[in-house]
Protein backbone atom coordinates (compact mmCIF):
# COMPACT_ATOMS: atom_id res chain seq x y z
CA UNK A 1 0.00 0.00 0.00
CA UNK A 2 1.41 3.40 -0.96
CA UNK A 3 0.33 6.78 0.21
CA UNK A 4 0.46 9.46 -2.44
CA UNK A 5 0.37 13.14 -1.84
CA UNK A 6 -2.87 14.62 -3.05
CA UNK A 7 -1.85 18.22 -2.52
CA UNK A 8 1.41 19.82 -3.55
CA UNK A 9 2.57 23.07 -2.05
CA UNK A 10 4.43 25.27 -4.46
CA UNK A 11 6.33 27.89 -2.52
CA UNK A 12 7.99 30.61 -4.45
CA UNK A 13 10.54 33.02 -3.01
CA UNK A 14 9.36 36.41 -1.88
CA UNK A 15 9.87 39.30 -4.25
CA UNK A 16 11.07 42.72 -3.20
CA UNK A 17 8.47 45.44 -3.70
CA UNK A 18 9.90 48.04 -6.06
CA UNK A 19 9.02 51.63 -5.24
CA UNK A 20 7.93 53.63 -8.24
CA UNK A 21 9.67 56.96 -8.80
CA UNK A 22 6.70 59.01 -7.58
CA UNK A 23 6.48 56.86 -4.43
CA UNK A 24 10.18 57.12 -3.68
CA UNK A 25 9.92 60.78 -2.67
CA UNK A 26 6.94 60.02 -0.42
CA UNK A 27 8.89 57.17 1.13
CA UNK A 28 12.00 59.24 1.83
CA UNK A 29 10.27 62.43 2.96
CA UNK A 30 6.84 61.13 3.91
CA UNK A 31 5.15 60.74 7.21
CA UNK A 32 3.95 57.41 8.55
CA UNK A 33 0.55 57.73 6.81
CA UNK A 34 2.23 58.12 3.39
CA UNK A 35 4.46 55.14 4.07
CA UNK A 36 1.51 53.00 5.11
CA UNK A 37 -0.34 53.84 1.91
CA UNK A 38 2.71 52.78 -0.09
CA UNK A 39 2.98 49.54 1.91
CA UNK A 40 -0.69 48.75 1.23
CA UNK A 41 0.17 48.57 -2.48
CA UNK A 42 2.37 45.54 -1.87
CA UNK A 43 0.98 42.24 -3.12
CA UNK A 44 1.03 39.08 -1.03
CA UNK A 45 4.46 37.44 -1.00
CA UNK A 46 6.25 40.78 -1.48
CA UNK A 47 8.54 42.43 1.03
CA UNK A 48 10.12 45.81 1.62
CA UNK A 49 13.22 46.75 3.58
CA UNK A 50 11.96 49.47 5.92
CA UNK A 51 15.23 50.29 7.59
CA UNK A 52 18.70 48.98 6.92
CA UNK A 53 20.40 50.49 9.94
CA UNK A 54 19.26 50.13 13.47
CA UNK A 55 18.80 47.94 16.48
CA UNK A 56 15.87 45.95 17.80
CA UNK A 57 14.66 48.79 20.03
CA UNK A 58 14.43 51.19 17.06
CA UNK A 59 12.71 48.55 14.92
CA UNK A 60 10.16 47.78 17.65
CA UNK A 61 9.38 51.49 17.84
CA UNK A 62 8.76 51.54 14.07
CA UNK A 63 6.48 48.47 14.33
CA UNK A 64 4.47 50.09 17.14
CA UNK A 65 4.11 53.31 15.11
CA UNK A 66 2.83 51.33 12.12
CA UNK A 67 0.30 49.59 14.38
CA UNK A 68 -0.85 52.91 15.85
CA UNK A 69 -1.40 54.24 12.34
CA UNK A 70 -3.66 51.30 11.51
CA UNK A 71 -1.42 48.81 9.69
CA UNK A 72 -2.17 45.20 10.67
CA UNK A 73 1.43 44.15 11.30
CA UNK A 74 2.67 41.54 13.72
CA UNK A 75 3.17 37.84 14.27
CA UNK A 76 0.56 35.19 13.57
CA UNK A 77 -2.62 36.10 11.70
CA UNK A 78 -1.75 39.70 10.85
CA UNK A 79 -1.86 40.81 7.21
CA UNK A 80 1.75 42.02 7.37
CA UNK A 81 4.64 40.29 9.07
CA UNK A 82 8.15 41.41 9.83
CA UNK A 83 11.59 40.04 10.46
CA UNK A 84 14.88 41.41 11.72
CA UNK A 85 17.54 39.01 10.47
CA UNK A 86 20.94 38.92 12.10
CA UNK A 87 23.70 40.78 10.21
CA UNK A 88 25.65 38.66 7.77
CA UNK A 89 28.81 38.94 5.70
CA UNK A 90 30.41 41.60 7.88
CA UNK A 91 27.37 43.90 7.97
CA UNK A 92 27.21 46.09 11.05
CA UNK A 93 23.45 46.56 11.25
CA UNK A 94 20.30 44.52 11.13
CA UNK A 95 17.49 45.18 8.68
CA UNK A 96 13.78 45.57 9.36
CA UNK A 97 11.86 43.77 6.64
CA UNK A 98 8.07 43.99 6.32
CA UNK A 99 6.25 41.45 4.15
CA UNK A 100 2.66 40.90 3.13
CA UNK A 101 1.11 37.54 3.87
CA UNK A 102 -1.46 35.56 1.90
CA UNK A 103 -4.77 35.69 3.75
Amino acid sequence: MTIEKTVQHCWKPMEEYQLKDENLIDWIEGYANDRIEIMKKMKPNQYMVISSQGDIKKFNTIIELLKEKGLDVGKGNCEYGYKMPLPQNGDEYRQLIIFRRHL
